[in-house]
């Protein structure tokens, strides 16, 4: 994580290998981030958010295949084991290998270093065989953690991945919300490098509880407000982290990483209000789909890795962070922008609150037009980049979104 936040959401930095880009993502075409602004607007039917899951589930397929290739190169057993593991996959244990982002965090090493092959061979045999164990196929000789980090496995019983609850004494399956899980207790939950220095506590049974209540609420809120982002967060986040922070009980947040794409991590979600959990479900959704379309085609040419990112200013907390988020972050505000703003017209959420949010999301707006400041680098930036968010601007002017002035009265 980065040592400065935007809203207490934070974006950790990690480029991607030049040759992860494969097969360009294009819809009608169009490339992706040209799609974005009407996408964010909420406006976007079903149809295009398939299409961008297809292709990634298509690019984390051929690129793992790719590393089963390389692997058979150095022990040609140990691959035949992998192919087959994964070819006996019904199709639903083959996209939760696929998506996890403890997989996707491992294929980023072994695509930068094939040296790190060997190291990441047992990881995924064991996450090959408890998805196969959930499919009803084959056993293990000892227990093994999902890749997702939602069912851990003892024995050689299966269980259904559908289900929430497991009627096996030594199993374990994590609570849901939108099917999306909640890791509230596997190793990748206790390890988390952006809490290395924070004890593991895990909730009590109330916590939980109080933090399944609010998710749930949240994202009924949100569909209630616009379908459209809650299938953003269920199409695109494979898991959602939850963590206490002993060292800061008081503070709560989310964050998302580069590293790790398709997981998000709330940090004392169970004191959140449902509005702020709502806002965070929506902010860490757009970072999750723009880390799986910069998997096609990066927003910036990629630096060489030791050059340094360029900080920018962000007009929305005054913080200077690296260029990709920033990039990011004009996507995430504008999103939030056209969601509070349309969550205005609903009853889903007491109006002061929204207001507030929906001030915060256009303050940056306000400011500056934020494409400005990032034009001393345009020459490390892709030019259709630029057009794209000097258009978000543009739009809230003609749409009179920055007009908005709440009441005084509404005013938090």
């Amino acid at each position: 994580m980065i040592s400065k936040q935007e809203k207490s959401n934070v974006q950790t930095v990690m480029v991607p290998p030049r040759d992860m880009a494969v097969l360009p993502l294009t819809l009608g075409g169009a490339t992706p981030i040209t799609l974005m602004p009407s996408l964010l607007a909420w406006e976007q039917p079903e149809i295009v958010l398939t299409q961008i899951r297809g292709w990634y589930l298509g690019w984390a397929r051929r690129t793992m295949l790719r590393i089963f290739e390389e692997i058979g190169r150095r022990d040609a057993k140990t691959a035949d084991r992998l192919h087959t593991y994964f070819d006996e996959l019904p199709e639903l244990g083959q996209s939760r290998f696929l998506l996890a982002p403890e997989i996707y965090s491992r294929v980023l090493d072994c695509l930068r270093d094939r040296d790190d092959l060997d190291g990441h061979v047992p990881f995924f045999l064991t996450s090959l065989r408890a998805e196969r164990m959930l499919s009803g196929i084959g056993d293990a000789p000892e227990g093994c953690w999902s890749a997702l980090g939602d069912f851990y496995i003892d024995g050689s019983e299966s269980l259904d991945p559908s289900r929430q609850q497991s009627n096996l004494k030594a199993s374990f399956a994590a609570p849901r919300v939108g099917d999306v899980p909640i890791d509230l207790t596997s190793p990748y939950c206790q390890y988390l490098n952006s809490m290395q220095d924070c004890p593991f506590v895990p909730y009590t049974p109330m916590e939980e509880t109080l933090l399944r209540t609010h998710l749930e609420a949240a994202l009924a809120k949100i569909a209630f407000v616009r379908e459209s982002a809650a299938r953003l967060f269920t199409f695109f986040v494979a898991v959602l982290v939850a963590r206490k922070n002993p060292l800061k009980p008081r503070n709560a947040g989310s964050s998302s990483s580069t590293s790790h794409v398709g997981r998000i991590v709330f940090r004392n979600g169970h004191i959140m209000s449902i509005a702020r959990t709502a806002d965070c479900l929506v902010h860490e959704a757009i970072h999750t789909i723009l880390a799986v379309l910069e998997v096609s085609e990066p927003f910036a040419d990629h630096p060489e890795p030791s050059y340094p990112d360029v900080l920018v200013r962000s007009p929305w907390t005054n913080n200077e962070i690296p260029r990709r988020i920033y990039i990011h972050a004009c996507f995430v505000w504008y999103g939030l922008a056209k969601f509070w703003k349309a969550a205005r017209q609903t009853d889903a959420f007491p109006l002061e609150l929204v207001n507030k949010q929906l001030a915060t999301a256009l303050g940056g707006f306000r400011v500056t037009d934020p494409v400005d400041r990032l034009l001393p680098y345009r020459d490390a930036i892709r030019p259709t980049t630029l057009k794209v968010i000097a258009s978000l601007r543009c739009d809230l002017e003609k749409s009179h979104d920055l007009d908005y002035e709440p009441a005084t009265e509404d005013s938090v």
